[in-house]
């Protein structure tokens, strides 16, 4: 019996998604999600195994559970654009040097956990890079005092460059997401 990828199961993705709200126990969960703490544990357990998800603070007798986002992010890039195979080595080199970016960590945060209300999060992951390819929000180049800022905000330009016209609701998401990572009341140096 084969076993499916946790991150293409629906109820998987709905307990991460709880997670995304902070650290959660299973009970809180289960009761988000209008279910019993057992299913919320096994999908807990799956995420625990992709090591995505960690054990948090204990508070009383309930233990909370939580993202490891430096995991995660790692996992979210190699599903989304590292192991394409199509995928040409300057390209993959660029898409490196983005996931290091300070920014692009709260970018993927803010996309995954506002698009989990639409698909999985493999979903998430595929669609992220056709997202990143059919972004327009970078009409008009911007100038920025901060290094690492500049660096962002080009990486997603290059991006942008490459944009096809249509669009989804994965698309509309990332756009917001990245409307919300670069917003004026974070960077004073618009």
């Amino acid at each position: 019996m084969t076993r499916t990828d946790p991150l293409s199961n629906p109820g998987t993705s709905k307990v991460f998604l709880q997670l995304c709200f902070g650290p959660r126990n299973p009970t809180t969960i289960a009761d988000s999600l209008k279910i019993k703490p057992p299913p919320v544990i096994e999908q807990l357990r799956r995420l625990q195994e992709l090591k995505i998800v960690k054990l948090g603070q204990k508070v009383g007798r309930a233990q909370n559970y939580e993202i490891d986002w430096k995991i995660f992010l790692d996992l979210f890039v190699g599903r989304a654009f590292l192991q394409k195979a199509t995928r040409a080595q300057q390209q993959r080199e660029e898409i490196k040097t983005l996931a290091k970016n300070r920014y692009f960590e709260e970018f993927v945060k803010l996309y995954v956990c506002r698009v989990l209300h639409q698909v999985t999060l493999l979903g998430a992951m595929q669609e992220f890079e056709n997202s990143l390819l059919h972004s327009l929000t970078l009409k008009n180049p911007k100038k920025f005092g901060n290094k690492d800022t500049q660096e962002f905000f080009d990486k997603m330009r290059l991006w942008h460059t490459r944009a096809r016209e249509s669009m989804n609701i994965c698309e509309l998401v990332f756009q917001d997401s990245l409307a919300r990572t670069l917003s004026p009341e974070k960077f004073k140096d618009f």
